[in-house]
Formats: structure tokens, C-alpha cells, sequence
């Protein structure tokens, strides 16, 4: 086990991604954008960060929205080897250093919308993009 994730007697350690996240990191060459390949390609979209990054992209329906995630998504499949794409969204589990502090902190509320169909408006409620986990839970 590595003890950037937990102590010696196995209960979990508290840290950032970060930490764990440079370990692998230490081993290769990290480039800023990758080369184009004509080998098959698959592409891995972190769905949260993409979520905060694009926000509501100047959109006012769900409608709208939606495209909008889905042009961004499908985006890779246009390069000749790109055959896949996967959206990956972060599940935290009870057990996990992520859930433990849920658990801490407690738990926080949330707005749930009935979406009917494309035409349904965006409330303004939604103008901040959850950032912990629980409520990033609630949006996906």
C-alpha cells in the first residue's frame, strides 16, 4: 500500500490529490498537449472538470445546455483515430479518505429542478457550479 494514502497501521490519511497525483508524474514526461497520432486513440474526459470549466457556456435552457456539453464531448470523435470517448465522472464511497470528510464537514443542501424537455430554463440558482463533492453529487 502507499503511504501517501495511508498511515503504517492502514487507516487512511488525509491529503490532497495532488500529492498522490505527483508520484506517477515523477516517473514520465509530462507534455502540454499531446502529439497527433495515427494510431487508435481513446479519449478520457474528466466530466467534472469539465462541468466547472464550461459552466453554462452562455446558455439559458437545458436544451442549449445539453448541446453544448455534447458538442464538446463528441468533439474528439472528429479526429480520423479517434474511436472512443468516455466521460468519467469522481464516485467517492463511504470508505474513502473523500467520504470520511463528508462525513466531518456534514451534510449540505442542494435544488433539485424537474427538467420537462429541452425548453426548460436554467435557474439562476445554478449560476455557481458545486464544488464539493456531496453537492457535485447532486448535479451529475
Amino acid at each position: 500500500m502507499l503511504f501517501a494514502l495511508s498511515h503504517q497501521d492502514g487507516t487512511l490519511r488525509k491529503t490532497t490529490k495532488s500529492v498522490v497525483l505527483n508520484l506517477p508524474e515523477e516517473q514520465v514526461e509530462v507534455v502540454t498537449c499531446l502529439v497527433p497520432s495515427t494510431l487508435r486513440t481513446v479519449h478520457i474526459i474528466d466530466g467534472m472538470a469539465t462541468v466547472q470549466m464550461m459552466k453554462f457556456a452562455g446558455t439559458t435552457t437545458f436544451g442549449e445546455l445539453a448541446m453544448k456539453y455534447f458538442t464538446s464531448i463528441v468533439s474528439p470523435l472528429s479526429q480520423s483515430t479517434c474511436s472512443e470517448v468516455h466521460l468519467v465522472f469522481d464516485q467517492y464511497w463511504e470508505t474513502s479518505i473523500k467520504g470520511g470528510e463528508r462525513a466531518r464537514r456534514g451534510t449540505s443542501t442542494s435544488l433539485e429542478i424537474r427538467i420537462n424537455g429541452p425548453s426548460t430554463p436554467i435557474p439562476k440558482q445554478l449560476c455557481q457550479v458545486p464544488r464539493e463533492p456531496a453537492e457535485q453529487d447532486q448535479h451529475v
